[in-house]
C-alpha cells in the first residue's frame, strides 16, 4: 500500500528523485510505484518543481541580464570620459636647437652636439570632441534599452497590406454581384472609386472613365 504520510527528509528525497526520473521520460505512474507514493502526489510535487525551475530559470535570466547591463554601463562609462578627453585643447611644444660641430671625433668622424634652443613653437588646438565617443554612448543606451525590452515593436506594413488586400477582394465582390445590372455596377464603382486613391475604369458595356 502506498504511503501517505512522508516526513521531510523523505520528501526532499522524492522530490530529488522524481526529478531525475522525469528528466529520464519516465511516466508518472512509473515514478509513482518506484517511489511508493500515489500518481496524485506524484502530480502535485511535479508541479512544486516545475514552479521551482520557472523561478530559477527567471532568476538565472535576471542575473544574466544585470551582468550585461553592468558591462553597458561600464563601457558608457568609459566612451564619457573619452569623449571629455577629447574635448580639452590639444597643445604642442616644438624646440628648434642649434647645432655645434665640435671637428672630427678620433674615429674620423664629424661630431656634433645640440646647442641651444634657437626657436620655440607652440601650438594650440581647440576641440570640440570627438564624435565616435558620442555614438559609442548612442550604442550603448540603445543596448541597454534592447535588453530591458522597453524598445518600442518596429511597425511594418504587413497589416496595411492586409487590409488593402482585403478591401480590393471585398470590392470585387461587390462589383462581380452586379454584374447582371450594368447601370448600378457603374454607379457603384465610381462611388467606390471616390474612396479610393484614384478613380478605377470599369470595363464592360456602360464603362465610364473619370477623370
Amino acid at each position: 500500500m502506498a504511503a501517505t504520510k512522508r516526513s521531510s527528509i523523505k520528501r526532499k528525497f522524492d522530490l530529488a528523485t522524481l526529478a531525475g526520473l522525469y528528466f529520464k521520460g519516465k511516466t508518472q505512474a512509473e515514478i509513482a510505484g518506484q517511489l511508493n507514493i500515489t500518481q496524485q502526489q506524484i502530480s502535485y510535487d511535479l508541479k512544486i518543481l516545475q514552479t521551482r525551475w520557472a523561478e530559477s530559470a527567471r532568476g538565472q535570466i535576471d542575473e544574466a541580464k544585470g551582468k550585461e547591463l553592468a558591462k553597458v554601463d561600464n563601457l558608457e562609462r568609459e566612451y564619457w570620459q573619452a569623449y571629455q578627453l577629447s574635448q580639452k585643447d590639444f597643445r604642442s611644444v616644438t624646440a628648434k636647437r642649434e647645432r655645434v660641430d665640435l671637428g672630427i671625433d678620433k674615429d674620423g668622424k664629424r661630431a656634433a652636439r645640440k646647442g641651444a634652443i634657437t626657436e620655440l613653437t607652440v601650438k594650440k588646438e581647440t576641440r570640440i570632441g570627438d564624435p565616435r565617443y558620442l555614438a559609442g554612448v548612442s550604442w550603448c543606451i540603445e543596448r541597454r534599452c534592447k535588453i530591458l525590452g522597453l524598445d518600442a515593436p518596429i511597425q511594418t506594413e504587413t497589416a496595411h497590406s492586409s487590409s488593402e488586400e482585403g478591401w480590393l477582394n471585398i470590392r470585387g465582390v461587390i462589383l462581380t454581384a452586379l454584374a447582371a445590372f450594368p447601370e448600378a455596377r457603374v454607379a457603384v464603382a465610381n462611388s467606390l472609386s471616390q474612396l479610393e486613391a484614384g478613380p478605377v475604369a470599369i470595363e464592360g458595356d456602360y464603362t465610364e472613365v473619370i477623370d
